[in-house]
């Protein structure tokens, strides 16, 4: 068994033998207590450590797998979106567009979560002055187009990583560095 201290953060690895070990994290200015046992890891324990990537490392430790909802992250995901795979020709429809943008922009400003955001989204197309288009067909061709914004909303939704997750890749990190002198110091 291997204690190691990283700032606030107490790290107890215990190496069972026969590629198998578990990790055990507790901080307590995080109020953080986490633990996770590898049954197959094919080396001891601290090379293991080594060998993995951040994500591998958070994703077995942590239970919180969303971030809190980007209202920005999103509407710029929407108007790439647009942009580049909605086939929506710019150059028309500017007074459609200029509503368009309005209803985006109202719900960005609205919306703070991921259910907010796709309740909203969902009725976009009834908020939306569709009457402005001269030709029925073309109004058509845009419902058609932007439909994929009201039908499939949280396709577009972004979050921000949580917090708990970052803070865990960083001391991943840091335990690589301690591992690392800790394997020069005994060879």
């Amino acid at each position: 068994m291997t204690n190691i201290k990283i700032d606030t953060t107490d790290i107890i690895l215990m190496d069972v033998g026969s590629g198998r070990g578990k990790i055990i994290i507790s901080d307590t200015s995080r109020q953080f207590t986490s633990s996770y046992f590898w049954g197959a890891m094919g080396s001891s324990l601290p090379d293991f450590l080594l060998r993995i990537n951040s994500d591998y490392f958070v994703r077995n430790l942590t239970t919180a797998r969303h971030g809190e909802f980007n209202a920005r992250k999103t509407m710029s995901a929407i108007r790439r979106w647009l942009r580049t795979d909605c086939e929506f020709r710019w150059y028309e429809h500017m007074e459609f567009q200029k509503d368009l943008r309005y209803e985006l922009n109202s719900i960005q400003r609205s919306c703070g979560s991921v259910n907010e955001f796709v309740s909203q989204m969902q009725y976009l197309s009834t908020s939306l002055p569709f009457w402005k288009f001269d030709h029925k067909w073309e109004r058509e061709d845009v419902e058609e187009k932007l439909s994929y914004l009201w039908t499939e909303p949280w396709n577009f939704a972004e979050e921000d990583p949580p917090r708990e997750n970052a803070w865990l890749a960083d001391l991943h990190g840091k335990l690589k560095e301690q591992l690392s002198k800790d394997a020069v110091v005994a060879s």
